[in-house]
């Protein structure tokens, strides 16, 4: 480590505030320079020799005291790749199930610090309002207060760009108080400035060289960007501690035991990892390379471990550009797990989203008893589960208080991604108290809230109250009429677990009514939203006012083509939802037949007609929304009907909707299976490999820069791909296109696992 990394940062005419310099690999290389900033000072208001924040009266014991030396830093372990082809380990991590990230992610790098160093929230303490708020004091509990890093002294306040920035000022500063903050993306696979992508190459490469520990008295942040957004972690596991022995080599179980064995205190076991403020940071979990089974992942996003006096807040997590449907097997584990032994941890103003198994809080029964036993005192407070499918979390010995949140969900979304299986899990010896949530919900009925919504086994307690619920339909499957009902009583009813008042949380905090908690929380859950609430909100079931014409899961098409305003981007929020340019049609008047689309259970049917041929080489119908920039879609094409070569089915791009445009078709024809990359005027050629092809098979169009590219896949992890055709029009419209060969008679063609990545999509 560089003896003092801060001080080739500093300008010599250094006043009032320390500015930020560097931008690597390696505490060693420039890039790996982390720059120092400190708020500006004014006579009086802090004092000489103080550090970079304001010194301020706290209510309890400052959670730093309870830090020192006793955690063995685990730095050097982490954020150095490890590169080597994968291996098997312990019997699992299959070399033969390697598969890098199928798509690289959106970046959004910086350079500068639109705040100029000055620091406002990073300065924070832990509000009282949570778990995470005491230590064991006894039998009882002792309030103090979680500092994190806001005790820094100036040459520990430090500004990052990259990975490798960020890993350097963790091994700079130690068990030191640091407050870091991080402005744009983070990514370990980015070296030389953000500037070389390299996937991780094994299990090992991604356990250790994807990976940061954030030891003790951290204050980790993000600062929204001069473009106003979030900083991003993308592809990098954060580890908050760690489950380790007393020595390398040793067995953390047998040592702990051994201690408590010979009479010591629990907490005063050498291992822990305390004071630590996560903040205002949008994390993607990373997808794992090379997982130890086809049906088990090992990288979470997020991992506290053995850890106390933990306050995450303001973060938003998702699985980013890699999501589920990507795979074929399962490539990610959990968002934010908290366990082996972990205590006093609050999870605040976040959400959840795009992701499967959300949250464990506790992650084994009774084999864990010897570390979780009357320890993982967790409060979850103002999250917003949005698209989630389970572990919300699974809680297991824990005291769990849970209130304020809001879960909205949809059982048959269009998107498989941001499908609602289940909720709150109860699980083995814990004690949870469920108070005032919402529940905003598509498809599922009041009579099924009971075991869905929550449900559980072998618990000590659950308790619940003032927990409202709202649906798009009611039991009679007609349109939702009035507003929330309280499901409190079927929530307790079903499970069947005791409920008992065995403890009450032991801090002040202020329940809102469920339904003023939903407003709440959609104006400020989430990263970006410190001190930057949004204005607003509503609550409301999807049925409620005017009843739908269609079930919500067959959206309504635009029918005929629309085009946004000239010189207006199109703001898209999702696949065929933007405020301008989705729409539909038949390309050509000379088509009669009956053209359509419909999504059903992530479904798309495409009714298409169209006799093609090189003076009519728009005679398709096409369903599309405008993408702007660089975007990938992809799509599994299953079905496909027709006989003739004019009948075809892809993912088509072009740059106006007039007939006479410049397009590129990722086209199967119906009578051969060959896969073709169509131009216009009817030219076109078979992609390598797929002069035949069996349903159903992968298609993709992608823009990079001004060129459009097709790809095919049979597997959708591995393609090839060709270039069709160079554009220059900033917005093109995106979509399925299928013909019949015919303007009189539809053929019908079906995709599902329809993704965007990119594209300008929020």
């Amino acid at each position: 480590m560089k003896a003092n990394l801060h001080q080739l940062c500093l300008a010599s005419s250094i006043a009032l505030a320390l500015a930020g310099c560097g931008a690597g690999d390696s505490a060693s290389t420039p890039e790996a320079r982390v720059s120092t900033s400190s708020m500006s000072r004014t006579a009086g208001s802090v004092a000489a020799g103080t550090g970079a924040c304001p010194a301020i009266a706290l209510d309890g014991i400052d959670a730093q005291t309870l830090t020192g030396p006793s955690t063995p830093l685990q730095l050097g372990s982490y954020g150095a790749r490890r590169p080597g082809p994968p291996v098997l380990v312990g019997g699992k991590h299959s070399p033969s199930n390697y598969r890098a990230a199928p798509v690289l992610p959106n970046w959004q790098f910086a350079t500068s610090d639109p705040t100029n160093g000055a620091l406002t929230f990073e300065c924070d303490a832990a509000p009282a309002n949570g778990w995470h708020g005491f230590r064991r004091d006894g039998s009882g509990h002792a309030r103090v207060v979680v500092t994190g890093g806001r005790n820094a002294a100036p040459q520990h306040v430090y500004t990052v760009y990259n990975g490798q920035q960020l890993v350097a000022a963790l091994n700079e500063a130690g068990l030191a108080p640091k407050i870091i903050r991080v402005i744009g993306h983070i990514d370990l696979r980015m070296s030389a400035n953000n500037t070389v992508f390299k996937e991780y190459e094994s299990y090992t490469d991604q356990k250790f060289g994807g990976s940061i520990n954030i030891p003790s008295n951290t204050t980790l942040v993000g600062i929204n960007d001069a473009q106003g957004r979030a900083a991003r972690i993308t592809g990098t596991t954060l580890l908050i501690g760690s489950e380790l022995a007393l020595a390398q080599g040793g067995d953390p179980e047998a040592d702990f035991k051994a201690w408590i064995a010979a009479g010591k205190d629990g907490d005063l076991f050498p291992t822990w990892t305390r004071n630590v403020i996560i903040r205002n940071l949008a994390i993607d979990t990373p997808w794992d390379v090379n997982p130890e089974d086809s049906a088990n992942a090992y990288a979470d996003g997020v991992t506290i471990s053995r850890s106390q006096n933990v306050w995450v807040d303001h973060i938003t997590m998702s699985d980013g550009d890699t999501p589920d449907r990507l795979a074929s097997d399962t490539r990610h584990d959990g968002a934010l797990d908290i366990v082996r032994g972990s205590d006093y941890v609050t999870l605040s103003n976040s959400i959840f989203t795009k992701h499967g198994k959300t949250t464990l809080v506790g992650n084994g029964d009774s084999g864990r008893a010897w570390s979780d036993e009357k320890r993982l005192h967790v409060t979850f407070h103002g999250l917003h589960w949005h698209g989630t499918a389970s572990r919300l979390p699974l809680i297991r010995f824990g005291q769990l208080h849970t209130f304020n949140n809001l879960l909205e969900g949809d059982t048959s979304p269009a998107d498989p991604d941001m499908k609602f299986q289940g909720g709150l899990d109860v699980r083995y010896r814990s004690d949870v108290l469920s108070e005032n949530n919402y529940y905003l919900f598509k498809n599922l009925k009041p009579s099924q809230v009971g075991g869905k919504v929550s449900g559980g086994k072998d618990a000590v307690s659950y308790r619940a109250s003032g927990e409202l619920f709202i649906n798009d339909k009611g039991d009679d499957t007609k349109p939702w009429v009035g507003g929330a009902i309280d499901i409190s009583a079927a929530l307790l009813a079903d499970p069947g677990l005791p409920r008992l008042s065995l403890w009450t949380p032991p801090y002040a905090y202020t329940a809102l009514p469920a339904d003023q908690a939903c407003v709440y929380v959609k104006n400020n859950a989430g990263a970006g939203r410190v001190n930057n609430p949004g204005t607003g909100a509503t609550c409301s079931a999807a049925g409620t006012g005017t009843p739908p014409t269609t079930p919500p899961t067959t959206p309504t098409d635009p029918g005929t083509p629309t085009t946004p305003p000239v010189g207006t981007a199109p703001v898209c929020t999702g696949l065929f939802a933007c405020n301008g340019g989705v729409g539909q049609g038949a390309m050509n008047p000379a088509v009669t037949a009956a053209v359509s689309s419909k999504l059903l259970n992530g479904v798309w049917t495409i009714t298409g007609a169209g006799n093609i041929s090189t003076s009519t080489s728009y005679n398709h119908y096409f369903k599309y929304m405008p993408l702007t920039g660089n975007f990938v879609m992809t799509a599994r094409l299953l079905t496909q009907g027709g006989s003739s070569s004019g009948a075809r089915a892809g993912l088509l791009a072009t740059d106006s909707l007039s007939g006479s445009g410049t397009y590129a078709w990722t086209a199967r024809y119906a009578n051969t299976g060959e896969i073709r990359r169509a131009i216009n005027g009817d030219n076109k050629s078979v992609l390598p490999g797929y002069s035949t092809s069996t349903l159903p098979v992968w298609v993709r169009i992608e823009r990079r820069g001004n060129a459009l590219y097709s790809a095919a896949s049979r597997d959708g992890l591995t393609w090839t791909e060709a270039t069709s055709v160079n554009v220059t029009a900033t917005t093109l419209y995106v979509g399925m296109a299928v013909s019949s060969g015919s303007n009189t008679a539809a053929q019908s063609a079906t995709f599902s696992k329809l993704s965007v990545i990119g594209g300008g999509l929020n």
